[in-house]
């Protein structure tokens, strides 16, 4: 049964959408030297910024992400380095799996460390889709950051279960994601130690035609679920300590988009700033949103600089 996510709808969302003129596809050693492959879209001048940016759960850069980073690099002096985490699309290690969970963070420091060298004197700043949202926020909590951002932007952010932000399912519909629990059970019980390996989570595409063009992972172990999902999502939310910027999509399919606006609302830091993106849906936003993510960051006529802005905002900038 296909989840409720609307690929068809977003397919041809994206066969509306300018594709990148240029981009260079590069690798990043890890610290274990698996190979992270990136993707970096450059602006036509200067660059004054530069935006490493994740994708949602068993995606990879090539999941509409390029429309976003076109779109971006097209408007403003802003560079885009797209990322397949480990595991994932082009980047080496076994799909879907992490070593440990803190593999999948320390592989953040390793391409933010390589892009603060190739891009000297550039604000560097960090983003990522639904549950790399997830990813990013156990990043700068639970992972302790080797490198300095000047900013985090979020879209359609999912937080895990724990947040209790999914919208009730209709019986038409079967799940995105559907969890074996005993793995996680007996990885708790065992401190780690065992069981991180095993299948865990499987990812459910089914109606998508570019899920299967692309190689979309369809399971994750325990570790690489672990990895993208918040232990403590208010808490851990509370906690961050740099700009934040989240484009919450109204229509998302997988989230309550109120819930989540009163979530970050109760829980973010004063740093954080939400925009209710009108007529978008969980995948849509993520070509939806550039005009969004320019003025969070500063980069549109008037708009003020992530790292000025420290109130909520209920009044999003315009380009």
């Amino acid at each position: 049964m296909p989840p409720a996510l609307k690929f068809e709808d977003f397919e041809a969302r994206l066969a509306g959408t300018a594709p990148s003129e240029a981009c260079v596809s590069v690798r990043v050693p890890a610290a274990d030297e698996t190979d992270l492959a990136c993707e970096i879209h450059r602006p036509s001048g200067a660059i004054s910024d530069l935006l490493v940016f994740y994708h949602g759960g068993g995606a990879n850069r090539r999941a509409g992400y390029g429309r976003l980073a076109a779109g971006l690099v097209r408007h403003a002096p802003l560079a885009v380095c797209l990322v397949d985490m480990r595991g994932h699309g082009d980047s080496g290690g076994r799909r879907g799996h992490a070593e440990i969970p803190w593999v999948i963070w320390d592989d953040v420091d390793c391409v933010v460390s390589q892009m603060t060298r190739d891009f000297p004197g550039v604000a560097i700043h960090l983003g990522g889709h639904s549950s790399a949202a997830g990813m990013l926020l156990n990043y700068r909590t639970v992972h302790r950051p080797r490198t300095e951002v000047r900013s985090l932007v979020l879209l359609a952010p999912e937080f895990g279960y724990r947040a209790g932000l999914y919208r009730p399912r209709d019986r038409s519909h079967g799940p995105f994601a559907r969890v074996r629990l005993w793995p996680f059970l007996l990885n708790a019980f065992s401190g780690g130690m065992i069981g991180g390996g095993l299948p865990a989570v499987s990812l459910n595409y089914q109606g998508s035609r570019l899920a299967e063009e692309i190689g979309c992972v369809s399971r994750y172990t325990v570790n690489m679920a672990l990895a993208v999902t918040p232990a403590d999502p208010a808490g851990q939310l509370g906690q961050l300590d740099l700009p934040t910027w989240v484009g919450i999509a109204d229509e998302d399919e997988l989230v309550d988009a109120a819930k989540l606006d009163a979530f970050l609302a109760r829980h973010g830091p004063s740093a954080l700033r939400r925009e209710v993106i009108a007529g978008t849906t969980h995948l849509r936003i993520i070509v939806d949103a550039v005009t969004p993510v320019l003025a969070a960051l500063g980069l549109c006529p008037g708009a003020s600089s992530p790292a000025a802005e420290k109130s909520s905002a209920d009044t999003p900038g315009n380009c």
